[in-house]
């Protein structure tokens, strides 16, 4: 690619953030964020996703992926575009270029979904933000997803509201942010499942950082707090269902495809969602609530075929609802709200 032609696409990627800045500023100052979808492959020859950290280490910060493009690149010229592209947000946005972390999202092992990436700097962006009244720690650097979804949003207000004095668990929790929410909102138990050490290891320090106690266990327990049990979360389900362990939310999030040697079998979210429901309604008090949601973006889901086999869930598609201000127009997660009624 020519200088000439890099240089325009930096100018137009300076314009399209600085247009955005002005759209969301009001409302983040308004809604309290802590981070928020600043650039989502808007400019189709600038496949870039870029999200706005305002942080307690960094007044700012941008942390973003490359996306896979419908030409070939050399390495050698990647570089170069990408080091022009970190001048033009740190422009854009009025920061210091080394609070500009770009990585490059490519087809991974699906083994290594849990390892650090290569990055060229060896110490740690570990940052804390707060979204509301809720802080949490992510990382601007060492892996692919920060440790946060800002598409979530809305759905963690949502489960906070709705878990005063309810039993939780919150299946492939990832880092936590649902558990945090829903103690947050009075919960009575929170269960929180993942395979992941180094998940669960983050989930705890995000509820040390909200002074919520934790603890790991591995069979039911009655006590107070976020319990952190490492399994397969397929392996979770059957044992509750054996042990009639019984909840009032359950927060199905699970990854699109995911394969482990602490797994049994693989997970592809096409294939095993509604297996994955069937096992939760089993463990769901009635009255209850199950919050699925999908990463896919060609998902499919049958409700009608599920809706026949189960006369009393009720099955409401809540992706809209659940879309905040700089998720307009653009993709996100598709999130059901599962009724037991």
């Amino acid at each position: 690619m020519s200088v000439e032609k890099t240089e325009q696409q930096a100018q137009m990627l300076i314009n399209r953030l600085r247009k955005r800045q002005n759209h969301l500023k009001k409302w983040a100052k308004l809604n309290n964020p802590g981070m928020y979808r600043l650039y989502d492959k808007d400019i189709p020859e600038i496949p870039l996703v870029l999200d706005f950290f305002q942080t307690e280490k960094f007044s700012t910060a941008v942390c973003g992926a490359l996306y896979k493009r419908p030409y070939y690149k050399d390495d050698g010229e990647e570089t170069v575009w990408l080091n022009q592209m970190q001048k033009a947000i740190a422009e854009a946005i009025d920061a210091d270029p080394s609070v500009i972390f770009i990585k490059q999202r490519r087809r991974q092992n699906p083994q290594s979904q849990y390892q650090k990436i290569n990055t060229v700097s060896k110490n740690s962006a570990a940052i804390i933000i707060k979204e509301n009244s809720i802080r949490y720690k992510v990382i601007l650097n060492e892996y692919i997803d920060v440790g946060l979804f800002p598409d979530m949003r809305l759905l963690r207000k949502k489960i906070q509201r709705e878990s005063n004095n309810k039993n939780i668990l919150n299946l492939f929790c990832y880092t936590g942010a649902f558990s945090i929410a829903a103690a947050y909102g009075g919960a009575a138990t929170i269960d929180s499942v993942d395979i992941s050490n180094t998940y669960l290891e983050w989930t705890k320090e995000n509820c040390e950082l909200n002074n919520i106690k934790t603890f790991y266990c591995h069979k039911n327990s009655t006590a107070a707090g976020c319990r952190l049990i490492r399994t397969d979360a397929r392996k979770f389900l059957k044992e509750a269902v054996y042990t009639k362990q019984k909840y009032d939310i359950i927060i199905l999030d699970p990854p699109v495809f995911s394969v482990s040697k602490k797994m049994h079998g693989i997970l592809d979210i096409q294939k095993d969602a509604v297996s994955l429901i069937e096992d939760c309604l089993k463990i769901l008090r009635s009255g209850g609530l199950i919050y699925f949601s999908s990463k896919l973006h060609k998902f499919t889901f049958d409700i009608p075929a599920l809706t026949a086999r189960y006369p009393v869930l009720l099955i409401e598609d809540i992706t809209e609802k659940m879309r905040d201000e700089d998720f307009k127009k653009k993709w996100m997660p598709s999130i059901w709200r599962l009724t037991k009624v």
